[in-house]
């Protein structure tokens, strides 16, 4: 997960530790600070990003719906979860071919290069139990975001998530 610091008259109270990937509070607010975090404890205070994002990792996340709620809870109020992911398509059969692709491809491309044709298998198999963009557009309207759309990307193979915090 990544998120973006501005910093200024009203940058946060509550700094994460110094070990969160570089941030101090006295760099300019010109300066855009990308920091890994753990997604379902993030160490910022509440409010204090304009946007919080996160690429090809939610599917990932022990606790998808908390995740969603830790990004809500540090954004101001506008501010933006955007979520990028692999994605299921709409089209049952184009859902279809995509999945079994992917059953044979991850494994040939780890043979390919790693002579395992296991090394890859976890995507397709977290892809499979992955709720794909309109279950996380209906988990995030469910964690209080507003504006909920979805733009999926090659035939809904990929999608991107977006959501706000409703301006208070």
């Amino acid at each position: 997960m990544s998120a973006s610091q501005v910093h200024g008259p009203d940058a946060p109270t509550g700094n994460p530790p110094p070990h969160v990937g570089g941030y101090h509070p006295s760099r300019p607010a010109s300066t855009v600070q990308f920091v890994q975090a753990d997604a379902l404890r993030l160490p910022f205070a509440d409010a204090s990003f304009d946007a919080v994002t996160i690429g090809y990792g939610l599917r990932n996340v022990a606790d998808i719906g908390a995740s969603l709620g830790e990004m809500l809870r540090v954004l101001r109020p506008g501010g933006r979860v955007v979520v990028l992911d692999c994605g299921k398509p709409d089209n049952a059969l184009v859902c279809a071919l995509f999945l079994g692709y992917l059953r044979v491809m991850m494994p040939l491309i780890g043979w390919l290069f790693h002579r395992d044709p296991d090394t890859y298998r976890y995507i397709t198999a977290s892809l499979e139990a992955f709720p794909a963009q309109r279950g996380i557009e209906a988990m995030m309207r469910r964690a209080g975001m507003t504006a909920v759309r979805v733009h999926n990307l090659l035939l809904g193979t990929m999608g991107i998530n977006y959501g706000e915090r409703a301006n208070e």
